[in-house]
């Protein structure tokens, strides 16, 4: 059975959040600048707790692990370029688009393999 959102996995969201530890520990200087330019009362503490990253830490975590997929299959700027001419870069600016982004490209990815089975399986009736 296929399992829905599988991007909400526990070891996902635990990575996340060690990725979000490392950085508060090397960056405090510039989230504390970046609480003053965006003129929050409230200190931001986290990378993911920004006006930019959705309301939860549901949302920040879903959006987070598309920008992060999205940017791995991209990690060259020629490459980025190429996926903006080629209208396959997706602007991740709210959950909807993270949410958008993570179930196509795990629609494309089951239905490659499945295609993938599909030529193995005929290839080796044609080979009888």
């Amino acid at each position: 059975m296929l399992e829905t959102e599988p991007w909400k996995k526990s070891d996902l969201v635990g990575g996340i959040n060690k990725f979000d530890d490392a950085f508060k520990k090397f960056y405090n200087s510039q989230m504390n600048l970046m609480s003053q330019i965006l003129g929050n009362d409230k200190k931001i503490d986290s990378l993911f707790v920004t006006p930019l990253m959705g309301n939860t830490e549901e949302e920040r975590h879903e959006m987070l692990i598309a920008m992060i997929i999205q940017n791995s299959f991209q990690s060259k700027n020629s490459d980025r370029v190429e996926a903006i001419k080629s209208k396959k870069y997706v602007e991740i600016e709210k959950r909807e688009q993270s949410k958008e982004y993570l179930t196509k490209l795990a629609e494309n990815m089951l239905i490659n393999d499945l295609k993938g089975q599909e030529s193995s399986v005929i290839k080796s009736y044609q080979d009888q």
